[in-house]
């Protein structure tokens, strides 16, 4: 599962955590959750003035991925933005309904 630059457009944490669930359940086990986003700075505001939207804590992400259920969780945080990968753990077919289990 790829996310890029889009997660801070999801209206709340709430559904951003929902978000994080559901990515780790259409993961097979062994899968990866890679992306990035944006740090809320002036220019991230200023670029989004009239749009609704809830940004990202990157100091705080790595806690809400393994809270989904991620594994083996890298958030790198940079000037503007951070990129994240985190691993969906090998055989939780139980937990994963749905996805392709060998």
């Amino acid at each position: 599962v790829i996310s890029f630059t889009m997660l801070h457009h999801v209206p709340s944490t709430v559904l951003q955590d929902a978000l994080l669930r559901e990515a780790r359940r259409v993961l097979r086990p062994g899968g990866m959750f890679v992306g990035t986003d944006t740090t809320a700075g002036a220019l991230f505001r200023l670029f989004h003035l009239f749009e609704r939207v809830t940004p990202i804590n990157p100091d705080s992400f790595r806690e809400r991925l393994l809270a989904a259920g991620f594994r083996d969780v890298f958030v790198d945080v940079r000037r503007h933005d951070f990129r994240f990968r985190a691993r969906n753990p090998a055989g939780d077919c139980a937990q994963n309904a749905g996805s392709a289990c060998s």
